[in-house]
């Protein structure tokens, strides 16, 4: 039962760092389209460089994804049931 506590874990972790990366993402191109807009093409290919590091970052959806569904739904249902115990 601990393992399946350290799993979830894990991967409410790898959710979190995700869900940072499409926050960052976010922010990136507001910014970059704010730039284009305004004819700053420095920053603007600055942005898109970053935003394109980004996407290739380890942390991936499919990997999230794929962490998720090797999690099944009943195991994190008792592990809180369990916790709260």
């Amino acid at each position: 039962m601990k393992l399946d506590l350290l799993k979830n874990k894990d991967l409410e972790g790898e959710i979190d760092i995700y869900l940072d990366m499409i926050i960052r993402g976010g922010l990136l191109f507001s910014q970059g389209v704010k730039f284009y807009l305004e004819g700053r093409e420095d920053e603007f290919n600055t942005r898109l460089d970053i935003l394109a590091k980004l996407e290739g970052t380890e942390t991936s959806s499919s990997k999230v994804c794929r962490n998720a569904q090797s999690c099944s739904s009943s195991s994190l249902l008792s592990t809180v049931i369990s916790a709260m115990s």
